[in-house]
């Protein structure tokens, strides 16, 4: 057995016997019979989680609980490392994880205006209590408290570090208390995240004392801004999962009257404020009062209880266990720093029974701080000294422990609340064991309360049981109730305060099953046997208590397995069970069952399900023992199958259309299954092909159309069979359009088991022939074209919703008549229907104004759509086209041979002949209008005299018009300067000057426009032919 070690160990002659008769007690061994289990608090870790009234934790064997000495076990250690600490006074500090951590404070006296620099510093509490060397925090709260703070306070709420208001100046004036209040995470490495503002106080405060109880802040009196002394408690809670103050707010409740310089402590539930100054220029107090707290209030007022036997200020306190801790301050000439350290007892109802002076601290010292580790251990940190009449600022620490060792007195009586013993699961207990040392005039009582299980309300404590005897006891408590956990409190006494009692371990003795019951689920037919349709299985549950103890809560449940209907009147259980059958299953129920009981359970359940398997789970269910299944499978011996077809299921199919269904069964089970049924019904809107009906195996029935059967002798394991029929659809004009077409299958049996729905939507097809012309493969200029259009429907749907699009090319040489703005006629919302047609007309007039040099034909093009959902169009659109060629005129000239006059005698020569111009083509000739300095009545002729131009003439067209056949003409004068020989005349030449070209009318031939050369002389001679005869 170890002992626990800190800097130092008193002993004494109490403390040695019992360490004496702890070794003694857990070096015998421990033997538990058959079925018995011990759980046992025994260790310092084990005891430590409980709650502690003026008791505390000793290193007595592994570990005990005894009561507290009244003040300090011992000496104060004044060698606790200091290296890197900040000499300050006026500070705050917090122990959390191992760490303590100094916040603000004052910490130099030559310079009044000083404020800490370092403003948050922190050490690791080691193994043996010393400290590391002291480190200043990264984060700081200068961009919060930009002037530092002193005389503040400061609370931790789990891991967040709260920094309330404080001064920002060591002189006293108004304004120099501060609001603000900051809050940062402790991490678990030590550091802090970045400090957060948050709702200010309502007023500046300094000098005021700071706690926190039960998530929730409160601040007591102090000065405010202007420097008055308040006795206003305000309190604020923060949000727990950001760590966010939302408001203050100020309790009805108040201190006794206004305090600052005070010490403030919450213990057991009570708020003590202890010491303090009434107005800045009063005496220091000695009072000390307490109220009793709740969340965010107080639940009374203050009463005065017992007071400190020295008026004091800047005064340190900390609450542990039920005792209170005062160190320091300024005693009543506010000049001399305190060095006493007083214990005050509290008692149940929350008073001080008494302050006992315990060890002093050096140096001595006031504005310090001082905290409590749960173990204990208290540290007083730096605070304001005196030496030689001159302030001195310390980073002095002095460190001692409140515990049950050591030197000191004990309390006269303490309680301890052990922390519950908890079990897996509800047990029977057998007795709650203490082994403990009961000195003379000492006394120890216990009383106990139990819960049944997780969850629900402990039991009223038990009465107190005083352990009678002295020196060495053990006691057994006997306890015989069924519970899941139980939990005892002590209650310590003595009336010599040199000695006191000790709880060295406490046993719960409880029953424990060795192993859990044998129990057997069984079924008839076997587990894994093949079970058909229709069969019965027997299901029986037989369960017997071999364990080793006496099993509770002991239920039976088996619900029934799905695919399954119970057999009515075939459940029974043995007589101890209380049974029961709903429509979910079957339960036993047995509240205790003894060693070596046997139990059962029976039902019947007749197989419903078509395919798969029944599958049954039936539960033990104990308090001792976690739930315990037992499964039984019958695999159904039933065929499986599918149906399919050809177009796949969904699909779109059509008048006369071919679908082929193919039915598949096959046999998983392990044996044969015969005879087999599969009946089937086809779309009554389609015609059975008989030929193309085919199975591999049995007799296919189709004399009952569209119901079909097909029935197989047998089916062997592992084997499948296929069936295919095939049908096609029926013609057009008996189906309606968007009619589905179903088809199912089924395996016969007690529970017909389906095999599938295949479905195909019939569509009526249709197209819409178009049949269009306007009689006429050509057309002169001004001509009306009529378009006839027939549209028929040679489908077996009415088609509705259709929409004409009539387009000409040739736009805007060629207009509709109706319509001649756009070259697009439509038309919306005709209905065919079934094998019908529709005709209509459309009349297109040719333009005077179109030439065969701008359009040679014009096209009208016919698209029909329809929008309506009935039918199935065959195409996206139809369509028909009709061209019509444009005529075109051919202008051929002559000049009359007998109308040429020529007069070769005067100057200048002049010369006479008539010309004659005849359209020979098909279509009318009209002079382009604008164009080539032409106008519409007009025909250039060109004229050409011994073969060069000579001179033009314009021959006029009567109405702008010359038709097909139609002829002008006109006698012409020209006059030359040479002798003139031959003559040329050139029709429809260009302006200027009649080449043979294109002049003001397009023509089908250019090529012949120029007439014949015409001979021309001023007078002939004729020469008779000269004939010789022979003589």
């Amino acid at each position: 057995m170890q002992m626990r070690r800190g800097w130092y160990r008193v002993g004494i002659t109490l403390g040695m016997a019992a360490l004496g008769l702890a070794i003694l007690y857990l070096a015998m061994s421990r033997r538990v019979e058959a079925g018995i289990q011990v759980l046992s608090q025994t260790t310092l870790d084990d005891f430590s989680g409980g709650e502690f009234l003026r008791t505390g934790l000793a290193d007595v064997g592994d570990g005990a609980v005894s009561l507290l000495r009244a003040g300090l076990s011992g000496e104060w250690i004044t060698r606790v490392v200091t290296t890197g600490l900040t000499p300050r006074w006026g500070h705050a500090a917090v122990y959390t994880n191992g760490r303590i951590y100094v916040i603000g404070g004052l910490y130099d006296i030559a310079v009044p205006h000083a404020l800490t620099a370092t403003i948050v510093q922190s050490a690791t509490v080691l193994d043996n209590h010393d400290l590391s060397s002291w480190a200043t925090v990264s984060t700081n709260l200068t961009t919060i408290f930009t002037q530092g703070t002193a005389y503040g306070g400061v609370v931790l709420i789990d891991d967040l570090l709260y920094v309330i208001g404080g001064r920002r100046a060591p002189l006293l004036e108004p304004g120099i208390p501060q609001r603000q209040v900051a809050y940062a995470r402790i991490r678990p490495d030590g550091s802090l995240s970045p400090f957060t503002s948050t709702a200010p106080l309502p007023t500046g405060l300094s000098d005021m004392a700071v706690v926190a109880w039960e998530g929730w802040i409160y601040v007591l009196g102090g000065l405010d801004e202007n420097l008055q002394v308040t006795d206003t408690i305000y309190v604020a809670h923060p949000d727990p999962a950001t760590g966010m103050i939302h408001g203050w707010t100020a309790l009805s409740w108040t201190l006794p009257y206004p305090l600052f310089h005070h010490a403030a402590v919450v213990e057991q539930g009570y708020l003590y404020v202890i010491g303090g100054m009434t107005s800045t220029a009063s005496s220091p107090l000695f009072e000390v009062w307490f109220a009793p707290l709740g969340p965010g209030t107080l639940q009374g007022p203050f009463t005065r209880t017992t007071s400190l036997d020295n008026n004091l200020v800047e005064l340190a306190a900390i609450g542990y266990n039920g005792l209170l801790l005062t160190s320091g301050g300024l005693q009543s000439n506010l000049q001399d720093p305190s060095q006493d350290v007083r214990a005050g007892v509290i008692a149940d109802g929350g008073p001080v029974i008494t302050w006992t002076a315990t060890s002093v601290i050096t140096p001595p010292r006031h504005a310090h701080a001082m905290v409590v580790l749960p173990d204990g251990w208290v540290y007083v940190i730096g605070g304001l000294s005196q030496s030689n009449n001159q302030k001195v600022p310390l980073t002095h620490i002095n460190a001692g422990r409140l515990g049950t060792e050591g030197m000191g007195l004990f309390v006269s009586n303490g309680r301890y609340l052990a922390p519950p013993f908890h079990l897996d699961r509800r047990r029977l207990l057998q007795a709650l064991r203490l082994h403990g040392l009961r000195p003379d005039s000492t006394e120890i009582a216990v009383r106990y309360r139990t819960r049944p299980q997780d969850g629900f309300p402990w039991s009223d404590w038990s009465d107190w049981v005083a352990l009678t005897g002295t020196g060495e006891l053990t006691v057994s408590i006997p306890i015989t109730t069924y519970v899941q956990s139980l939990q005892y409190e002590l209650a310590l006494t003595t009336s010599n305060p040199l000695t006191a009692p000790f709880l060295l371990n406490a046993d719960l003795i409880y029953e424990m099953p060795d192993r859990p019951p044998t129990w057997m689920k069984m079924a008839s037919p076997p587990d894994g046997a093949a079970v058909r349709p229709g069969d019965r299985i027997t299901y029986t549950l037989v369960l017997t208590n071999d364990s080793g103890a006496t099993l509770h809560g002991v239920r039976l449940q088996d619900d029934f397995p799905a695919g399954t209907e119970l057999v009515e009147g075939s459940a029974s259980a043995s007589p101890a069970l209380s049974w029961t059958v709903s429509l979910s299953g079957v339960i036993g129920e047995l509240e205790a069952m003894g060693q070596g009981q046997v139990v059962s359970l029976t039902f019947a359940v007749t197989v419903t399900a078509g395919a798969g398997s029944i599958e049954n789970t039936a539960y033990l269910y104990t308090d001792e023992f976690p739930p315990d299944p037992r499964i039984i499978r019958h695999p159904i011996a039933a065929l499986t199958g599918t149906l399919d077809a050809r177009p796949p299921s969904g699909g779109m199919v059509f008048p006369n259309d071919r679908i082929t269904y193919t039915v598949r069964i096959t046999n998983p089970a392990p044996v044969a299954i015969g005879p087999v049924e599969i009946t089937g019904r086809l779309p009554v809107s389609t015609v059975l092909l008989p030929d193309e009906t085919r199975g591999t195996g049995g007799t296919v029935f189709t004399d009952s159309f569209p119901d079909l059967r097909w029935t197989l002798p047998t089916l062997d394991a592992g084997a499948a069979a296929v069936l295919t029929v095939t049908v096609h659809v029926t013609d057009a004009p008996f189906i309606a359009d968007g009619a589905w077409l179903t088809a199912t299958a089924a395996l016969s049996g007690a529970v017909p088991l389906p095999l599938g729905t295949v479905t195909h939507e019939a569509r009526q097809p249709y197209a819409i022939q178009i049949s269009k012309t306007d009689g006429k493969a050509a057309a002169d200029i001004g001509e009306v074209l009529t378009y006839t259009i027939t549209l028929t429907n040679t489908g077996w749907v009415t088609v509705t919703d259709i929409r004409i699009t009539d387009t000409l090319v040739g736009w805007p040489w060629i207009t509709f008549l109706d319509q001649p703005g756009s070259p697009q006629w439509i038309t919306g919302g005709l209905v065919l229907g079934p094998q019908a047609a529709v005709s209509l007309t459309r009349q297109a007039q040719i333009s005077l104004s179109a030439n065969i040099s701008d359009v040679i034909a014009f096209t009208n093009t016919v698209q029909v759509r329809s929008t309506g959902s009935a039918g199935f169009p065959i195409a996206d659109h139809f369509e028909a086209y009709d061209a019509t060629r444009l005529l075109g005129p051919d202008l051929v000239g002559a000049i009359l041979p007998d109308s040429v006059l020529y007069d070769d005698r005067s100057t200048p020569r002049v010369l006479t002949f008539t010309v004659i111009v005849t359209n020979t083509g098909p279509g009318t000739a009209r002079p382009l209008s604008g164009t080539l300095g032409c106008a519409p009545w007009w025909v250039l002729i060109g004229v050409k005299i011994n073969g060069s131009p000579a001179a033009t003439r314009y021959l006029t067209i009567p109405a702008w018009q010359l038709g097909p056949g139609e002829s002008i003409q006109e006698t012409l004068t020209v006059t030359s300067t040479e002798a003139i020989s031959t003559l040329q005349a050139v029709v429809d030449a260009f302006a200027g000057l009649g080449d043979s070209a294109r002049g003001c009318v397009m023509e089908i031939d250019e090529d012949n426009n120029a007439t014949p050369v015409v001979w021309v002389g001023r007078g002939f001679r004729v020469f008779l032919p000269l004939v010789l005869r022979n003589p």
